[in-house]
């Protein structure tokens, strides 16, 4: 292993290993750059940057040519400049290694999020010089003046988490990258009665029955056009689920007949010569772009409030609010949704009454009354008579499943 050693003043960096001949061999690297003050403490910090690169330079990988570039402190500008450090010629090593242990829409997207750092950045950044003020002050800004959202960033951002940590792991950077998340974004993104009601009259016939089916299946986007149908029920196996099980949907005589629709919409695609995943893709982007054209329609008509996000999914928020509010079942509404967590399906719950009322009108009859002031009496502007105290609801085995603030009947 390195060691240190003094000469004339100086510490360096001393590696010694045997060659194949028997003869030993001795490198000695300094441990500061020319003139720079002698410090103890400093040298044994950068012994730990030779030591990470102790078997490449034994077996040759890296020469004595290269130190310069590679130990920051031997070069004038206190940076490595190794050209195999730089953003172009680490992203294919890493997508590799990713290809190999995760699923193919994680690649993917790791892939996406690195395209946007070196769209930001440039490709030719070198690894070693990217730090949390880049992520910060201009990764960050870079997206947001292009109108991207805080969950869509922070997506991208938990990938370029993973590939910082790979850089760590493969010692190609010293430290770790840190750097804050954005504030989950709070608006609301489900889409309500009115405004389902709104889109479909300006929709025609086929884009009607497609939105209908992901209202009343609150499957995720891209879903509708993988599985199989077993009769009545529409599977979708753990090579295509994004929460790597089995996902089930009963669906109506009327909900077979468009799912079979959808599947017509991907065979198009395939038989023009496109691969399976790119004709799930193209089949998706041609209802999302007709669900946000149309939305920026309804919007300049004043039919959808400016600000408000709506996408695809916005239909399978509304599908979790309606049948949790419903069934009052919220294990069987996370199943249905096919959750990986309880909590992600409690959210639904933290929406206040009075507004899945004006939302949804036609669940009016499942809500609580809450019409009441803090005396416990009526408030006078309600015709209601006041509604007893509710107990929260409990999960099997007795334990409280929602809080008093979540005001669900049992």
């Amino acid at each position: 292993m390195a060691s240190i050693i003094k000469r004339r003043n100086k510490y360096y960096a001393r590696i010694r290993w045997y060659l194949t001949n028997g003869k030993r061999k001795e490198i000695q690297i300094p441990l500061q750059f020319k003139k720079e003050t002698s410090s103890l403490t400093t040298a044994r910090t950068r012994l730990e940057k030779v030591r990470n690169q102790e078997e490449n330079i034994k077996d040759g990988i890296l020469q004595k040519f290269q130190f310069k570039a590679k130990f920051r402190w031997l070069n004038p500008e206190g940076t490595s400049r190794f050209t195999s450090l730089k953003l172009v010629d680490i992203i294919p090593e890493f997508l590799n290694y990713r290809k190999c242990v995760v699923r193919k829409g994680s690649y993917v997207r790791d892939g996406y999020a690195l395209k946007q750092l070196t769209r930001c950045l440039g490709e030719n950044k070198a690894v070693q010089e990217i730090t949390y003020k880049d992520i910060e002050q201009v990764f960050i800004p870079f997206y947001k003046n292009k109108g991207y959202e805080n969950g869509g960033l922070n997506i991208t951002m938990r990938h370029l988490r993973i590939f910082f940590s790979y850089l760590l792991k493969e010692k190609l950077i010293d430290e770790k990258i840190e750097f804050k998340m954005l504030p989950k974004d709070d608006t609301p993104c489900y889409i309500n009665r009115k405004e389902i009601e709104e889109l479909h009259n300006a929709v025609d016939e086929k884009f009607r029955r497609w939105f209908y089916f992901y209202e009343m299946v609150g499957c995720r986007a891209k879903d509708v056009f993988k599985g199989v149908l077993d009769g009545n029920v529409w599977k979708i196996s753990p090579d295509e689920a994004k929460t790597k099980h089995w996902h089930y949907y009963p669906l109506t005589d009327e909900l077979k007949y468009i799912w079979m629709e959808l599947q017509d919409l991907k065979q198009f695609y395939i038989d023009k010569g496109n691969s399976e995943e790119h004709s799930i893709l193209m089949g998706y982007n041609m209802i999302r772009r007709k669900l946000n054209s149309t939305i920026k329609s309804l919007r300049k008509k004043g039919l959808i409030p400016e600000g408000k996000k709506l996408t695809l999914k916005s239909f399978r928020h509304t599908f979790g609010i309606v049948n949790v509010v419903r069934t009052k079942d919220i294990w069987g509404t996370s199943k249905k949704m096919n959750h990986k967590e309880i909590g992600v399906t409690q959210e639904y719950l933290d929406i206040e009454h009075y507004i899945i009322a004006q939302d949804f009108p036609e669940l009016k009859p499942f809500l609580v009354d809450n019409s009441t002031n803090f005396q416990g009496e009526p408030n006078p502007d309600s015709d209601n008579p006041l509604s007893p105290p509710m107990p929260p609801v409990l999960a099997n085995g007795g334990h409280n499943m929602v809080d008093t603030k979540r005001r669900f009947s049992s």
